[in-house]
Order: structure tokens, then C-alpha cells, then sequence
């Protein structure tokens, strides 16, 4: 059968017209996939801000309407004083949150002026509560800034949150809520009594939905007053400071804006740490606070695989509209050697237009082996990390409740790399580890050192020993799985896996973080500035936390308790 140019013209208009109409359609889902994929996740992320938002405010509340309660109580119904005491002891029982309520009062005698405490229950201990003895006339209370608040309370006839405080006896910042009464308590005197119940709140109490697993592994919450004091942050240094005291060194913080109309979503860049958040604002209406949610946008973003897909089918179906639009275009179907020659030559130019979108996407895409890990980025990803081994999730992290890792901060700096084969690199340059904790505590010589136990071999020579630091120079050689399947386009993670010197015990290495000028990956902290790689170009650098389980005890009893162990990881980005 012979086809005539005028069918082979129309078929060509057919194949034109349906690539056409398949590309445009292909172009508006390949947006509308982006598009969706980014709105969904951030109406999601949201949605569980306003959440989170809603529960903090609801356990807020609970505690303010418990002390509304037991005020209600002594001001109607009347309470002698073991009814009172039994009341207050009730409350640190319902919530273990709370550090410690107290019954206030003010003095109605000559000899005693100001306010007293007559009742009142410390925690000592999650299982033990405190019962603080007072002598037969009350405790007397001698604070101004705490008598102007009980007075304050007593005027207004409503209960209130404090502005956080810091306690210099406990030295921890404390919230208080105090709920005021008037009655005369049940009493061989008779007292005329008015005063106020206390409920003192840690601010940890705000801090429990940071490890809610829908922020994902790095993402958490603060809380600030409206006068913009920090009352809950992952970095516990930050609570009770304001804004401005931490806007040098928390690019969030310092950049949110806390006016009323900006309340929403956010999105914050930190250069030194080249991490992107996603900041949702939320007011806690029960007490006038502001709740924020940090999302890590690479976290709720994530849907960049099907989207690369999307692009690869417009761009095919794109390159056929084009190629029947050229064979039109220059009449190929009439069979003319200039005709068919233009034909071909325009199908490979398109060819290669398709190939290096195809390459382009490819090099352009994450690793598909990527960290494997949790990324830290910043101290509040550390912090936010380390919180979360420890009691909340035992089935999965190794930490048990009472646990007391030692933290031993640690630090490489790499000047050379050499692939030597296909699957090994020798490595040469400092590793370094402070000799306290970052609380303080000095951490034992026996204790110092560091274990590469993938390195087929290790040279850890001692570099130097100053006051807090000790280091040493190191030549390792490397062995790990490179894979060269999509050479000359391949992408290879570097690795370089630590152990303490002690593994056995419940010790955890962390990234030194104040130790480099930057470390936003891109920078690439801890390589050697010009450093050379024959073949390779530097990416970016980072340290991460994977999990490892050990079906072995290495002879040491009761190391199963152990497993999953968080290794610390510093990973070089390669590409060709």
C-alpha cells in the first residue's frame, strides 16, 4: 500500500495537532503538580501548626481553670486548712508539669506585714511531692515584685499569667498563674483571709508537642510573650530572654514579625546555616502568648521527584509537537532530498535538546542515597534532635528514660582526599573534641578519642592539647560502596562514620558547630578550602545522625540496651 503526500501531510497535521494538545495538558498538570504538591503541604503544615496551637492553649488553660477552681472553692464554699493543703497537693498530682503551688495570703495583722505563705507543695522528683512546713502564723514572703502581683490580682478579682521570671534559687526561668480568693479560712482564729493560688509551671510544660512526630525529625515550636520574651524553646538558653537578646545568633527569631496582621505563615533563610523554615504564627487566645511552628522546608516539601517526572513528558511530548511541526514545516512529506535532510536534522537537534534536559534534571536532582540520615543544620536541629532520644519513643530510640548521655562535642577539618579505587579514599587532615560538655562538665581523659569503624586503616597521631580543646591529625583510609552506574553524570556521598573512643558506653558525639565560621553546607565547613579532587567537584559538606543496631554485645553486659545507636556522620558531596 502506498501512502500519497497528501496523506502523509495529514497525518503529520494529526500527530502535530495530538502532541500539541498532549503537551499542554501535560505542561498545566506538570504546574499544577507543583503547584498542589507545595500548597497541600503547606496548608497541611498549617493545619497541624493551628493544632499544635489549640492543644498548647487547651493545656494552658486547664491549669488556669484548676487554680480558678481551688480559688472558687476557699472563696464560696469555705476550706479548712488540710482541705486547702489536700487541694493544692491534688493539682501537682493531675499535672506533672507543674514544679510547685502555693497558697498565698495576705497579712491582716499589726505584727506581720505584707503577704504570707500558708500552704504550699514543691515536686522533688517526678514520683515525690514536697510538702514546704510553715510555722503557725504562715511563712512570711518578703518579695516586692511578688506582692505588687498578688495585690495586682487581688484588684482585678481575675486570675493571670506572670510575665516568665527567673528563679535565682533554682536558677530556672518558672511561669506562674495566679488565681485570687476571699474568704475566711476554716480556722481556731477565724482569720479573715484574701489571697492568691499559685501555680509555678516550668516552661518545659510548653515544649512537649516539639516532639510530636508531624513536625518531622528536625522541626519544633517556641513560645513568646506578647512583650516578645521567649517562654519555650528546644535551646533552653534562650528561655526567659527576649528576642532581641538572641536576634545576633537565631535567624528565625529574628525575623519574625510579631505584628498582629503577620501572624501566618513565614519563610525564613539563615545564610550561616543555608537552612529554609517555614514559620507558622499561631496566638494562644487563653493567656495573650504567641505560638510559633518551624517546619524545615525540605521536610514538608518533598514531592520533587514526581514533579522531575512530569517535567521529562511535557519535554518529551513537547520535542514531538516540534518535530511534526518541522517535518510540516519543511514539506518532508513531498519527498524532497532538502526536505527529508531538514527532517533529520531537526529530529536531532531535538534529540539533543531531550538529552540535556534528561541530564540536566538528573544532575540537578538530590542524591537518591542522599545522608540516609537526620541533617543537622544549626544548634536548635542538635538540640531538637538529642531531645527527642531520650524517653519519647523507646521502641525506637536507644536512650532510656533516666539515661544521662555525655555529650562530647567534635569537630574534623579534611585537607585531602584521594580515590585510590573504586571503592576506597584515604583521607588526611584534624579532628578535635572539646573537654567538657556544653554544660561544663569536664569529660575523663579515657573518654576523649574518636573510632572511624568503616576506615580499613587509622593513623590518630595527638596534635595538640590546649585549655577545653584536644587534637589530633589523622590519615584514614576509607572503604564504601560508590556506585558508578550513572557515570559520567554520578553523584557520590563521602562518608566519614564516628564512634566514641568508649562506643560501649552511653556516650554521643556531637558536631561542634561554633567551631566554624559557617556551616552552611554549601560552604563546605570542614574541607580544605582548595582542596583537590582529580575528576570531582565539592558539592557541599554537612553532619548527620544515622541509626545503627548491633546484633552483637561486643562482650560488654547489657550493651543491647544500646541499640539503635545515633552515630555521628560528616558527609562529602562529590559530583563529576
Amino acid at each position: 500500500m502506498t501512502i500519497s503526500p497528501q496523506q502523509l501531510y495529514r497525518i503529520f497535521i494529526v500527530l502535530a495537532v495530538t502532541s500539541a494538545i498532549f503537551a499542554i495538558a501535560l505542561g498545566r498538570g506538570t504546574l499544577f503538580i507543583s503547584e498542589h504538591s507545595h500548597r497541600n503541604a503547606k496548608v497541611e503544615a498549617e493545619h497541624i501548626a493551628d493544632d499544635l496551637s489549640s492543644r498548647t492553649s487547651r493545656k494552658v488553660r486547664s491549669y488556669a481553670l484548676s487554680a480558678d477552681s481551688v480559688a472558687h472553692e476557699v472563696s464560696v464554699d469555705g476550706l479548712s486548712r488540710g482541705q486547702l493543703e489536700q487541694a493544692l497537693r491534688e493539682l501537682l498530682v493531675i499535672y506533672p508539669d507543674l514544679v510547685s503551688v502555693r497558697a498565698m495570703q495576705e497579712a491582716s495583722t499589726s505584727a506581720l506585714e505584707g503577704w504570707q505563705e500558708i500552704a504550699r507543695f514543691d515536686r522533688v522528683s517526678e514520683a515525690v511531692i514536697e510538702q514546704r512546713a510553715v510555722d503557725g502564723n504562715g511563712g512570711a514572703y518578703t518579695g516586692t515584685g511578688d506582692a505588687a502581683w498578688y495585690t495586682h490580682l487581688l484588684h482585678t478579682r481575675t486570675g493571670d499569667w506572670r510575665e516568665v521570671s527567673f528563679h535565682a534559687q533554682s536558677q530556672t526561668v518558672l511561669m506562674e498563674y495566679g488565681a485570687p480568693f476571699s474568704f475566711a479560712l476554716q480556722s481556731p482564729h477565724g482569720m479573715d483571709t484574701r489571697g492568691v493560688i499559685v501555680l509555678t509551671a516550668s516552661p518545659k510544660a510548653l515544649s512537649f508537642l516539639s516532639n510530636s512526630r508531624k513536625l518531622g525529625s528536625l522541626g519544633y515550636t517556641f513560645v513568646v510573650s506578647e512583650m516578645g520574651r521567649i517562654l519555650s524553646h528546644p535551646i533552653l538558653d534562650y528561655i526567659g530572654k527576649e528576642i532581641r537578646d538572641v536576634a545576633l545568633i537565631d535567624k528565625v527569631l529574628s525575623s519574625l514579625n510579631l505584628a498582629e496582621g503577620n501572624r501566618r505563615h513565614q519563610n525564613v533563610h539563615d545564610l550561616w546555616s543555608g537552612k529554609n523554615s517555614l514559620v507558622f504564627l499561631e496566638p494562644i487566645p487563653s493567656v495573650g502568648w504567641i505560638m510559633g511552628t518551624v517546619f524545615i522546608e525540605k521536610e514538608v516539601l518533598q514531592d520533587g521527584q514526581n514533579i522531575r517526572r512530569a517535567i521529562i513528558v511535557f519535554a518529551w511530548m513537547l520535542v514531538n509537537f516540534l518535530f511534526f511541526y518541522c517535518l510540516i514545516l519543511f514539506r518532508a512529506h513531498e519527498g524532497t532530498h532538502s526536505g527529508l535532510w531538514a527532517g533529520s536534522f531537526a529530529f536531532s537537534v531535538l534529540s539533543v535538546i531531550l538529552t540535556v534536559i534528561v541530564w540536566t534534571l538528573e544532575i540537578q536532582s538530590p542524591s537518591e542515597k542522599g545522608s540516609g540520615g537526620t541533617v543537622i543544620h544549626d544548634k536548635a536541629d542538635l538540640t531538637n534532635f538529642l531531645s527527642n532520644l531520650v524517653g519519647h519513643n523507646p521502641t525506637e530510640h536507644y536512650l532510656e528514660e533516666g539515661d544521662a548521655p555525655l555529650y562530647i562535642r567534635t569537630g574534623l577539618f579534611i585537607q585531602s582526599v584521594e580515590f585510590t579505587s573504586a571503592n576506597n579514599a584515604v583521607i588526611t587532615g584534624y579532628v578535635w573534641q572539646k573537654t567538657t560538655t556544653p554544660e561544663g562538665v569536664v569529660i575523663p581523659d579515657e573518654a576523649l578519642g574518636v573510632i572511624f569503624p568503616e576506615a580499613e586503616d587509622m593513623n590518630l597521631e595527638l596534635a595538640y592539647t590546649e585549655e577545653g580543646v584536644r587534637g589530633w591529625y589523622i590519615r584514614s583510609t576509607l572503604r564504601q560502596p560508590f556506585d558508578y552506574s550513572k557515570y559520567p553524570f554520578d553523584r557520590e556521598e563521602l562518608w566519614i562514620r564516628m564512634w566514641p573512643k568508649e562506643f560501649y558506653k552511653s556516650i554521643i558525639l556531637i558536631p561542634d558547630l561554633e567551631s566554624y565560621p559557617m556551616i552552611n553546607s554549601k560552604a563546605t565547613p570542614g574541607l580544605e578550602e582548595n582542596i583537590v579532587l582529580e575528576g570531582w567537584f565539592v558539592k557541599n559538606t554537612s553532619f548527620s545522625y544515622r541509626f545503627h543496631r548491633y546484633n552483637a554485645g561486643f562482650g560488654r553486659e547489657g550493651f543491647e540496651k544500646h541499640t539503635p545507636f545515633p552515630e555521628l556522620y560528616f558527609n562529602i558531596d562529590v559530583r563529576r
